[in-house]
């Protein structure tokens, strides 16, 4: 039977629009069995506290939360990559019962974006045709952007470079089997960054590379839902792709690659 771990990070000036997502996640027609919820005390970027008033509304909200979750707080933010960091290092200790099983996965999704009702049980549905392969419903190959619904209808799924995480991602548990060696890929680009003052943004390109280094698959899923959807993300002032922290940091991320002689996961397609 399939377990769903989902997994979401999110930031102080975010609380709101947090708890709009996770009140929509409600509406999956494949309910998560389990929800983590990752949140750091200090953001650097914007200089912002989590006011423990803020942290005790979050905990208030998540005690009548349906779905089992556990609130895991970081003294300081150390950037998006905590959506799969927290699951795989907590998960195994939480449920060990679920430790072993080849049908758990984890699904990350943004603080700021609603998805589709059926996001999960049709990436679900993807998997189980294709195994082996982290799915979403949008990604980048080749330069270029694709999103489920412009691609032909007849596709179970559709290989990719980077995963779209704001649509959603489902990563297989067992795409992760060594974890401290996914930890430090990982730890690579945080503390490169963190020479620079800066946090690594792009958790999707890091994970996606990842994959890539191991030879696993990214796919774009088929879409389940029709062309007139489309995904509105909440208004924030903390925007991703607007500010000097995020162009910085995906230098930096090129160049972390680079320096270890991984050029190759970054220049050639799958």
């Amino acid at each position: 039977m399939d377990f769903v771990i989902g997994s979401v990070s999110s930031i102080p000036t975010r609380l709101d629009s947090l708890i709009f997502v996770l009140d929509d996640m409600l509406k999956q027609t494949r309910k998560i069995d389990f929800l983590y919820v990752s949140i750091a005390r200090y953001y650097p970027r914007s200089k912002t506290t989590y006011s423990q008033d803020k942290i005790n509304e979050l905990k208030t909200f998540l005690s009548s939360y349906p779905t089992p979750n556990e609130l895991v707080i970081y003294e300081n933010d150390i950037g998006p990559t905590v959506k799969l960091l927290t699951p795989l290092k907590h998960f195994t200790i939480k449920a060990e019962g679920y430790r072993d099983n080849a049908n758990t996965f984890i699904f990350t999704f943004d603080d700021d974006t609603p998805v589709q009702a059926t996001t999960i049980e049709a990436l679900l549905l993807s998997y189980n045709k294709n195994k082996g392969a982290a799915y979403s419903f949008s990604g980048a190959r080749e330069g270029r952007f694709l999103h489920a619904e412009l691609l032909p209808h007849d596709y179970d799924y559709f290989e990719i470079d980077v995963v779209g995480g704001y649509r959603g991602v489902l990563y297989p548990m067992s795409l992760f089997k060594d974890k401290l060696e996914f930890y430090r890929w990982v730890e690579m680009f945080m503390n490169d960054s963190k020479r620079h003052n800066l946090i690594a943004m792009h958790d999707d390109h890091i994970f996606s590379y990842y994959l890539k280094y191991k030879g696993i698959p990214r796919r774009v899923s088929s879409s389940p839902f029709n062309k007139n959807f489309t995904y509105t993300p909440i208004q924030n002032t903390d925007g991703i792709f607007n500010d000097e922290n995020t162009h910085s940091s995906f230098d930096i991320l090129k160049q972390t690659l680079f320096d270890n002689d991984l050029a190759w996961v970054f220049n050639n397609p799958y």
